[in-house]
């Protein structure tokens, strides 16, 4: 593996890692999740306790998805499920830019958690490492293997 690809692959490890972080955060406290869900306004009510739970753990799947994927020489393919990860999460935060929570609300980001979000901020966050890694994922994968 070359340096660029070496660099290219630890990107998509720290991506994964930070997915995986924010996701076993929230699944440590499913109820305080539940609530910033609900402080968000943006869900359902019938759909916030189910959310709740079903957003960290598909956090915490795609982290080891992609790691697995980068491991076994997939890194396209992990930076793949990964930039659309991230721009899901840029989506939800942009739309809470346009539409923002009735009271300031925390992200929710797991271990990034301060008292009320920059929705803005995080949109673009979110959009910029989607983009990163959309790029990553076009140059392809570890072992000549994507």
């Amino acid at each position: 593996m070359t340096r660029s690809g070496a660099l290219a692959s630890a990107l998509v490890l720290i991506a994964a890692l930070w997915v995986l972080i924010a996701g076993a955060w929230k699944l440590a406290d499913v109820p305080a999740f539940r609530d910033v869900l609900e402080q968000h306004a943006a869900l359902p009510n019938e759909a916030v306790g189910v959310g709740s739970v079903v957003v960290p753990t598909a956090e915490v799947g795609v982290a080891l998805v992609a790691v697995v994927a980068v491991l076994g020489g997939h890194r396209a393919r992990a930076a793949t499920l990964l930039a659309i990860t991230f721009a899901v999460l840029g989506a939800y935060a942009g739309y809470l830019y346009i539409v923002p929570p009735p009271v300031p609300a925390p992200c929710g980001c797991g271990v990034f958690v301060g008292p009320t979000a920059a929705w803005g901020g995080l949109a673009l966050q979110n959009l910029l490492v989607s983009g990163g890694l959309a790029v990553l994922a076009r140059r392809g994968g570890t072992n000549g293997r994507s």
